[in-house]
């Protein structure tokens, strides 16, 4: 039997631009977060695009741009070199 659920997170790197194609939501009832990407639909030479605007994808923990890696470090590896 499973002891322990596979925790997954996301680091968002850093881009030349930033741009606010995307939000973090850190605050979901079972201390989740959820990152949603909004891509535009662009209409081009009169095609019709209909892919989806919104993606959310929904991690254990989204640390933003600007995290520092020891922090990164504290909150996931520590835990499991302490074990």
């Amino acid at each position: 039997m499973v002891k322990e659920t596979i925790r997954i997170y996301a680091r968002l790197k850093p881009t030349k631009y930033r741009t606010g194609l995307f939000e973090i939501e850190n605050d979901q009832a079972d201390g989740s977060s959820i990152v949603q990407f909004v891509i535009p639909k662009e209409f081009a030479d009169g095609f019709v695009n209909n892919k989806k605007e919104l993606y959310k994808f929904k991690f254990q923990n989204v640390f933003n741009q600007d995290i520092q890696q020891d922090v990164i470090f504290k909150h996931v590896a520590q835990p499991v070199v302490d074990r």
